[in-house]
């Protein structure tokens, strides 16, 4: 019985930490001490776009996407808002 529960510990500590890896965009953005209108210049799309994206009214695109990631340096599954904008470009959901 104590190797099971050592072995659900091990496996719930590994998702928590895996889901606390995964952020929001305006959390990264907020972490890297960028404004909205700082971001979108970085990045080359418009404060719209950054600003539709934080309040989950759009779903951006892929070349959003890869514009925001390599702005950010980021890879898109670290961010929630990417991996949502992967899954629906191929047909899946979260």
């Amino acid at each position: 019985m104590a190797i099971w529960l050592d072995f659900l510990d091990f496996r719930i500590g590994k998702c928590y930490k895996k889901l606390t890896s995964i952020m929001k965009l305006r959390e990264l953005r907020v972490r890297r001490l960028l404004s909205i209108r700082e971001l979108a210049r970085k990045a080359r799309v418009s404060t719209s776009t950054i600003y539709t994206i934080e309040t989950g009214k759009s779903v951006p695109r892929l070349s959003v996407v890869k514009k925001l990631t390599e702005t950010l340096e980021v890879s898109p599954e670290e961010v929630d808002e990417f991996r949502e904008a992967m899954a629906r470009a191929l047909g899946e959901s979260l």
